[in-house]
């Protein structure tokens, strides 16, 4: 849900609204993350933004559990006839981020066994290999598969997002320059060894994200 900002929001029966901080109606890719911590004497529920904390409220000791099924999109009977939004790599996890983690692992976009929380995956629908089909595929290894119904549209960007992390590849690196900063190039080619005070040690690139949704 959004307030008259469009910011994302996050409501449930364990604390009241909470809301980001940051628009996400204005055409670029944002990472969204809900953490619920249930530490005994901190119970929280936080809202995060592209590794940001947003905001926080203190959840109460009503339980989430449910026999609801998953939806993603427009619920049946409840709110916006029409919504229209794009989403990819959906990730839900069995244990709380610290705001460290958010920051860190939220704009990973591809996860695997390398992820420090893999063994945590409820579920995990990115997307990627279902562009054009009627699913969303499971990759956690819970099979937890969706089918998708209603009005939705595929669609594949190729986008630079500063805060994502998608994986290098071999090309990548026969592409851009890695590890060394263009000044810092151009002073070795004409045989000038920079100095450390000159603050030239090294710039990494970030890759374009290509990113398939619906």
């Amino acid at each position: 849900m959004r307030d008259g900002d469009n910011k994302v929001g996050w409501n449930s029966n364990i604390s009241s609204q909470v809301f980001g901080t940051k628009r996400v109606n204005d055409g670029e890719w944002h990472s969204i993350a809900v953490v619920v911590s249930r530490s005994g004497n901190a119970d929280s529920v936080k809202m995060c933004t592209d590794g940001e904390l947003n905001a926080f409220n203190t959840a109460n000791q009503s339980s989430l559990a449910n026999n609801a099924p998953l939806v993603i999109g427009k619920k049946a009977g409840d709110g916006n006839t029409s919504p229209d939004f794009l989403l990819s790599n959906l990730q839900i996890y069995n244990t709380a981020f610290s705001n460290k983690e958010v920051a860190e692992l939220a704009g990973i976009t591809h996860v695997d066994a390398t992820h420090p929380k893999y063994t945590n995956l409820l579920g995990y629908w990115p997307g990627y290999e279902d562009a054009g089909t009627g699913k969303l595929s499971d990759m956690s290894g819970n099979n937890h598969h969706m089918v998708l119904s209603g009005p939705y549209n595929w669609v594949t960007f190729s986008d630079v997002v500063s805060y994502f992390q998608p994986p290098i590849r071999d090309s990548f690196y026969r592409m851009v320059p890695n590890a060394v900063d263009v000044p810092f190039f151009i002073y070795q080619w004409f045989g000038i060894i920079p100095k450390e005070s000159w603050g030239l040690e090294g710039k990494s690139w970030t890759p374009t994200l290509l990113v398939s949704t619906y």
